[in-house]
């Protein structure tokens, strides 16, 4: 599987690459840098240039979890049009398990008691 890369590095200045996922429950598409761990609406706002303007983790997009999504997966243009290269999920230095599993303690350590 390859994951699309949007930005070669996030607004935070991370110096990896920021990657589209897509929410399970919704199919919504998003941008996420695994270095930080932030997520943008946008692949615009996941660029550098950008800026930090807000520190959102991919829970607020994806509640329920994430998936990888290919160039061949993607039907928007706008999307389409914004991935600049491909990776490799072997050549990720983090997994969408690892993503999943950060997302339910974020989750679950925001519940009140």
């Amino acid at each position: 599987m390859t994951l699309c890369i949007v930005s070669n590095d996030c607004p935070v200045g991370c110096g990896v690459p920021v990657v589209i996922l897509q929410a399970c429950a919704t199919n919504a598409l998003f941008c996420f840098c695994d270095l930080c761990g932030c997520a943008w609406s946008t692949p615009a706002e996941a660029k550098f240039d950008a800026g930090l303007n807000d520190i959102t983790g991919p829970e607020h997009f994806a509640p329920a979890g994430v998936a990888p999504i290919s160039r061949s997966q993607l039907t928007h243009p706008a999307w389409l049009d914004a991935v600049i290269a491909e990776l490799r999920d072997t050549d990720w230095t983090t997994s969408v398990n690892d993503i999943n599993a950060g997302i339910v303690a974020r989750i679950a350590s925001a519940r009140p008691l």
